[in-house]
Protein backbone atom coordinates (compact mmCIF):
# COMPACT_ATOMS: atom_id res chain seq x y z
CA UNK A 1 0.00 0.00 0.00
CA UNK A 2 1.01 3.40 -0.77
CA UNK A 3 0.94 5.75 2.77
CA UNK A 4 -0.39 8.76 1.37
CA UNK A 5 2.11 12.30 1.94
CA UNK A 6 0.84 15.31 3.39
CA UNK A 7 1.75 17.12 -0.61
CA UNK A 8 -1.57 14.75 -1.61
CA UNK A 9 -3.64 16.81 0.39
CA UNK A 10 -2.65 20.09 -0.40
CA UNK A 11 0.08 20.61 2.45
CA UNK A 12 3.25 22.42 2.54
CA UNK A 13 7.09 20.98 2.67
CA UNK A 14 9.25 23.49 4.56
CA UNK A 15 12.67 23.67 5.27
CA UNK A 16 14.25 24.92 8.11
CA UNK A 17 17.39 25.45 9.67
CA UNK A 18 17.76 24.32 13.67
CA UNK A 19 20.62 24.24 15.86
CA UNK A 20 21.69 21.19 18.35
CA UNK A 21 23.00 22.08 21.23
CA UNK A 22 23.37 20.94 24.95
CA UNK A 23 20.00 20.77 25.57
CA UNK A 24 19.32 18.37 22.42
CA UNK A 25 17.45 19.46 19.32
CA UNK A 26 14.22 20.99 21.21
CA UNK A 27 11.64 18.69 20.15
CA UNK A 28 10.29 15.23 20.61
CA UNK A 29 8.78 12.42 17.91
CA UNK A 30 6.27 10.22 18.46
CA UNK A 31 4.57 7.68 15.73
CA UNK A 32 6.96 6.04 13.05
CA UNK A 33 6.89 2.77 11.77
CA UNK A 34 5.26 0.12 13.73
CA UNK A 35 3.91 2.13 16.29
CA UNK A 36 2.12 1.48 18.78
CA UNK A 37 -1.16 2.67 16.24
CA UNK A 38 0.50 1.28 13.38
CA UNK A 39 3.01 2.81 10.53
CA UNK A 40 2.35 6.40 11.03
CA UNK A 41 4.35 9.31 9.97
CA UNK A 42 6.99 11.08 12.28
CA UNK A 43 5.23 13.76 14.02
CA UNK A 44 6.52 16.28 16.17
CA UNK A 45 4.66 15.60 19.67
CA UNK A 46 6.67 18.23 21.51
CA UNK A 47 8.62 21.54 21.37
CA UNK A 48 10.52 22.60 24.17
CA UNK A 49 10.47 26.30 25.14
CA UNK A 50 13.42 28.70 23.95
CA UNK A 51 14.70 25.76 21.87
CA UNK A 52 15.78 26.80 18.21
CA UNK A 53 12.61 24.58 17.27
CA UNK A 54 10.89 27.09 18.83
CA UNK A 55 11.99 30.58 17.76
CA UNK A 56 12.14 29.10 14.23
CA UNK A 57 8.49 28.55 14.45
CA UNK A 58 8.55 24.20 13.86
CA UNK A 59 4.85 23.66 14.83
CA UNK A 60 3.64 20.14 16.99
CA UNK A 61 1.71 18.02 14.43
CA UNK A 62 4.53 18.84 11.76
CA UNK A 63 5.11 16.01 10.05
CA UNK A 64 9.45 14.89 9.92
CA UNK A 65 10.26 13.94 6.49
CA UNK A 66 14.10 14.62 6.57
CA UNK A 67 17.42 16.00 8.47
CA UNK A 68 19.91 16.77 6.25
CA UNK A 69 20.16 14.48 3.89
CA UNK A 70 18.48 11.44 5.96
CA UNK A 71 14.84 10.95 4.96
CA UNK A 72 12.93 9.44 7.45
CA UNK A 73 9.88 7.60 5.76
CA UNK A 74 9.80 4.08 7.15
CA UNK A 75 11.78 4.41 9.93
CA UNK A 76 10.36 3.75 13.51
CA UNK A 77 10.66 6.56 15.68
CA UNK A 78 13.88 4.53 17.76
CA UNK A 79 15.68 4.75 14.43
CA UNK A 80 14.92 8.18 13.50
CA UNK A 81 15.95 9.58 17.26
CA UNK A 82 18.86 7.99 16.78
CA UNK A 83 19.56 9.57 13.99
CA UNK A 84 18.50 12.92 15.25
CA UNK A 85 20.86 12.84 18.67
CA UNK A 86 23.66 11.29 16.51
CA UNK A 87 24.03 14.68 14.87
CA UNK A 88 27.09 16.90 15.88
CA UNK A 89 26.19 19.96 17.48
CA UNK A 90 25.63 22.97 15.92
CA UNK A 91 23.76 23.67 13.08
CA UNK A 92 21.24 21.23 10.67
CA UNK A 93 18.59 21.58 8.41
CA UNK A 94 14.93 19.42 8.71
CA UNK A 95 12.40 19.14 6.03
CA UNK A 96 9.05 18.92 7.18
CA UNK A 97 5.52 18.78 6.22
CA UNK A 98 2.71 20.49 7.57
CA UNK A 99 -1.09 20.40 6.42
CA UNK A 100 -2.97 23.33 5.17
CA UNK A 101 -4.93 25.08 7.93
CA UNK A 102 -8.53 23.13 7.60
CA UNK A 103 -10.59 26.22 8.27
CA UNK A 104 -9.54 28.15 5.14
Amino acid sequence: AVSKTLTDEGGDVLTLELEKNAGGVGFSLEGGKGSIHGDKPLIVSRIFTGSSAEQKGLQVGDELLQVEDSVLQGLTRLEAWTLIKGLPDGPFTISFGRKKDEQS
